[in-house]
């Protein structure tokens, strides 16, 4: 696949504006991230004075979206209506591409053949459960460590994100509906194209009558 740099990509795809909220969307969660990366950036010197600088770069869904494009050669984040999404918050690399009606493009945007990568997971015996649960319903609100990560094609950028979600997992047998949201916030390390730095993430998601819970 492609070889990239993350910075050029994200210029192109931030020009097109934010990504609203994302909908939802039937048999998956829509997604929503954000993030700010704050990368070390030259220092300036003046007079007998050195100062130390940094550089922020924020970033939006639809910029993923670009990511996505870049590995794959497609043109998502130039179209309208598109939508990122997960098979559940607990389908660890489940990340995939739907259009404006919820239909799916790409199955498995979570990974290929080269070193690209994008996930968000946690691990099962790293949550605990609170909710109720009746013959015909159930509602599961769980506290999660979760983490986010994203790995570039030529492996020169990357973001590891450990942090908490709060996942709302509910059940209705009589009425044959389930749904699922989420909100997950977290900090860690950030590379872009070899330049070091840490950035904070958000992802958020909602979906109805997918394959969801623990």
């Amino acid at each position: 696949m492609k070889k990239f740099k993350l910075m050029a990509v994200i210029a192109v795809a931030g020009a097109l504006g934010l990504s609203a909220r994302a909908t939802t969307v039937t048999n998956a969660d829509a997604v929503t991230i954000q993030a700010t990366i704050t990368l070390q950036s030259d220092n300036t010197e003046k007079g007998d004075t050195t100062k130390f600088n940094v550089t922020k770069v924020k970033v939006v869904t639809k910029d993923v979206l670009g990511l996505i494009d870049d590995e794959f050669g497609t043109t998502f984040a130039n179209t309208n209506g598109t939508q990122l999404a997960v098979a559940s918050f607990f389908d660890e690399n489940s990340f995939e591409v739907l259009d404006k009606k919820g239909n799916v493009l790409i199955a498995d945007a979570s990974t290929d053949s080269d070193d690209y990568g994008l996930s968000i997971n946690t691990e099962d015996d790293n949550n605990v459960v609170t909710g109720s649960e009746t013959e015909t319903a159930e509602t599961d609100d769980y506290t999660a460590i979760s983490e986010f990560e994203y790995n570039s094609a030529d492996d020169e950028s990357f973001l590891d994100i450990r942090g908490s979600a709060t996942v709302k997992d509910s059940f209705n047998d009589t009425k044959e509906t389930d749904s699922e949201s989420f909100d997950f916030s977290g900090v860690g390390n950030a590379e872009i194209n070899e330049d070091d730095g840490v950035a904070t993430v958000s992802v958020s998601g909602k979906g109805t009558n997918g394959d969801f819970g623990d």
